[in-house]
């Protein structure tokens, strides 16, 4: 059985498109270079990309030069703002009792109700700071805690700088407000 294909149909298939094959008239000229923008708009993006993960890359390793420097400015100026709060609440009850700086961490601590304690630890790994707060409150002196992490990021200005949880940027001052917070409730 032979299967006979009328004329008109046998013309119209010479101009079809199989599979991303195209006719050979196609190709010639202009056309060629038009099919072949994908690879450059592709290498842009690669090297965009590389650019990128390049910059990612001297980002963590400006972190990890500068973590420990940020974080003995935070426990100096830790140090400077506990005595502050000390100078301005001369009531006992209400000072911080201690801080204590060490190697890569701090304490701060009131015994005296409300009690508080804040503990704070640069962990070099994550490049981050992790911090804990202890409250006691209410009349069982129930404690309430609070723990979170705060990552280093590197501004556009090249300053090393703190970022909560849900990626707002910090300063050293506001950091150290939020550290403090827990002792103003009385």
């Amino acid at each position: 059985m032979e299967l006979l294909i009328p004329l008109d149909l046998a013309e119209e298939a010479r101009g079809l498109v199989y599979n991303g094959a195209h006719p050979a008239g196609i190709l010639a000229g202009r056309g060629r270079n038009a099919m072949l923008d994908w690879i450059k708009k592709r290498a842009a993006e690669a090297r965009k990309q590389e650019k990128y993960s390049s910059w990612q890359a001297q980002k963590a390793r400006l972190i990890a030069l500068h973590s420990q420097e940020y974080f003995v400015e935070l426990s100096a100026l830790m140090e400077k703002s506990v005595a502050a709060f000390n100078a301005e609440f001369k009531e006992p009850e209400r000072q911080i009792d201690s801080c204590e700086p060490g190697l890569n961490r701090f304490v701060l601590e009131r015994k005296s109700y409300p009690a508080v304690r804040v503990e704070c630890r640069l962990n070099h790994a994550r490049h981050s700071v992790h911090y804990q707060i202890s409250r006691t409150l209410g009349p069982r002196r129930k404690v309430f805690q609070t723990e979170s992490t705060l990552d280093f990021d590197l501004s556009g200005k090249n300053e090393i700088m703190m970022l909560t949880f849900d990626a707002i940027p910090m300063s050293l001052q506001q950091v150290t407000q939020l550290l403090l917070e827990p002792f103003f409730m009385f």
